[in-house]
């Protein structure tokens, strides 16, 4: 019966996106500078909302999108869009939009110096288990490039606002002033150096608003409120003190190996000025949501690897392989954690990441549609944390089609 149940979904699912379908490829058809894609994807996963105890779902995403690439131009926008569903929790599903627009121009006609423009515009929207963290963010960006002998510099800033509908606490601005210098040499190697300041403060933390509150929580630098229980969607009261920030750093090095491969290899850290952070005072009842909006860098200290490699296994099929290890020391601890273990114990991780994708892009000839990928993806996350209550562990495997038009 739950079986025949899963097929019916998918069912509802392809028919009420057939005509989706159809109408990006008509648009895309008949406006020269429009393009668009569609993609049905559908998988497994053994624990996806990253808990503690695993609860395992068959997953489906439908994702599509749709831009204007006007021709000799610097101007382009886009909007894209999908809607995530899980069969063993809907009271989970989400769909996910985001917006945007880019412009760049040379002023004064130099031609070794550009001005990049932009807006991201993000809208997330949760079933019932979820509402809370519904979110709009709207992120204007500039950037100052200078093509130079030392490479492509460039100089961004990076401002964005972030409002949840349904709970204010959760409202937070971020500041971020990002210097990065992009190198190629002659032996085809490409280095990427970034380093980035930012600023993050959730103003509307520790106020009573409309919604319930829970004090459960301390930072380093200590404060406590007064004592309410709440329940699993009630974060209650977010931790902050003043304004959170930290520098980070960034070096990426890509190598072609042969004309078929190519090697990566990054490494990430950042420092943080003061010893604090924010989070779900209530955070160790769900760890999904606790990742989603509280699990940065503006939470913790980090040292992070990853190498990546790319097989150009022929024509039309390409092997991607990456893993990822990183070090966390969080900023703060929970008092839930405290009471358990009757001392302060600040949170520290160890992860794992492996992933591994086979994209198949055929030669195909269709009308209104421009190409058709394949992909298969596999992927781990192994999570040891000296809280068990933060350790876990997750894997998955994902069929997607994309369709270009």
């Amino acid at each position: 019966m739950e079986c025949s149940g899963e097929k019916a979904k998918v069912k509802e699912v392809v028919k009420s996106n057939f005509f989706l379908l159809i109408l990006l490829a008509v648009i895309s058809a008949k406006a020269q500078d429009f393009g668009s894609y569609y993609s049905l994807s559908a998988g497994y996963d053994t624990n996806p909302l990253i808990e503690n105890e695993s609860s395992e779902s068959a997953i489906m995403r439908n994702s599509f999108g749709i831009g204007y690439f006007p021709a000799k131009s610097g101007f382009k926008a886009s909007y894209s869009g999908n809607i995530t569903s899980f069969f063993a929790f809907p009271e989970r599903n989400y769909n996910a939009h985001i917006l945007r627009s880019d412009y760049t121009f040379q002023p004064f006609k130099y031609p070794y110096f550009e001005i990049e423009t932009g807006l991201i515009s993000k809208m997330r929207l949760n079933s019932v288990d979820a509402v809370l963290y519904d979110y709009i963010d709207v992120n204007p960006q500039i950037s100052f490039v200078l093509y130079s002998d030392i490479g492509v510099v460039g100089l961004s800033y990076l401002p964005s606002n972030t409002s949840f509908i349904n709970f204010r606490n959760l409202d937070n601005s971020l500041n971020e002033f990002e210097l990065s210098i992009d190198k190629t040499f002659s032996t085809e190697t490409n280095v990427l150096f970034l380093t980035k300041l930012g600023y993050k403060n959730f103003y509307n933390a520790g106020q009573e608003l409309h919604s319930p509150l829970n004090p459960l929580g301390r930072g380093k630098n200590y404060r406590r409120f007064s004592n309410r229980q709440g329940n699993r969607q009630s974060p209650n009261f977010v931790y902050t003190d003043n304004v959170t920030s930290t520098i980070d750093f960034g070096l990426d090095i890509y190598q072609p190996i042969t004309d078929n491969i190519i090697f990566s290899i990054s490494g990430n850290t950042n420092i943080h000025l003061n010893d604090n952070g924010f989070y779900f005072a209530s955070g160790t009842t769900d760890l999904y949501n606790e990742r989603e909006f509280f699990n940065d860098i503006y939470n913790y200290e980090e040292k992070s690897i990853s190498v990546s490699t790319i097989f150009d296994l022929s024509k039309y099929i390409d092997l991607s392989i990456a893993y990822n290890y990183f070090q966390r020391d969080f900023m703060y601890s929970l008092s839930l954690i405290d009471d358990k273990y009757n001392k302060d114990i600040n949170r520290k991780d160890d992860g794992n990441l492996l992933y591994v994708e086979i994209k198949y892009k055929p030669e195909m000839v269709l009308n209104y549609i421009k190409s058709i990928n394949f992909n298969l993806k596999f992927d781990y996350f192994l999570n040891k944390s000296n809280l068990d209550e933060y350790s876990f562990e997750t894997s998955g495997i994902i069929f997607s089609t994309i369709l270009e038009f």
